[in-house]
């Protein structure tokens, strides 16, 4: 290709893999290497557990790669991408709904006064991972792939507003199900 890739729209890499059987893998190859890292950490985040994350992750790309053989029309490739992620991981969480964690029942040992971040960290995101899905994926969303409301409303197919409306929502739960866990390390 007398082109880079690396300067070429989504759209227009989307239209390579569609139609150029010369150039499709390259083309399939720009698309993964702008999106995998961000797709991976969503999945990463919203199911918690690495082989799971593994096939979900692999599943959005070998989606993908399917919509473009099967001719499917797709604009917004990150949107495509990100909207498959959620949905599979809906889907998967729905499926071992039986072993959720509840956080009222949580035990963490947060006694010593110099609780490291790594701690922290773990206590976050099993809170993270106790919210309903509704509010988890928000909240990976915006904190941890700092993706815009905007960005965030067309994944999960709602408005700005409604976005916006419901990471506060998440924020807050978030706060309440921490707030003890906080309470007691200031205590100690």
């Amino acid at each position: 290709m007398s082109k880079n890739l690396k300067n070429i729209s989504d759209e227009e890499l989307y239209h390579i893999l569609k139609s150029d059987k010369n150039n499709a893998r390259l083309a399939f190859d720009e698309i993964y290497t702008r999106y995998s890292q961000l797709i991976y950490t969503f999945c990463r985040k919203y199911l918690n557990t690495r082989d799971i994350t593994d096939d979900m992750f692999q599943e959005v790309f070998t989606k993908l790669y399917l919509a473009a053989k099967e001719d499917t029309e797709i604009n917004n490739i990150g949107g495509y991408l990100f909207v498959t992620a959620r949905n599979l991981c809906l889907n998967e969480n729905q499926k071992k709904t039986n072993s959720s964690i509840t956080y009222d029942n949580l035990d963490f040992n947060y006694n010593n006064n110099n609780m490291e971040y790594t701690e922290l960290q773990k206590i976050i995101d099993i809170a993270i991972n106790s919210l309903p899905d509704q509010f988890k994926e928000v909240i990976i969303m915006k904190e941890y792939l700092d993706m815009t409301y905007e960005e965030i409303a067309q994944v999960i197919g709602q408005n700005k507003n409604n976005a916006r409306i419901r990471i506060f929502r998440a924020k807050e739960k978030l706060r309440e199900i921490l707030q003890p866990i906080l309470n007691d390390y200031q205590q100690k």
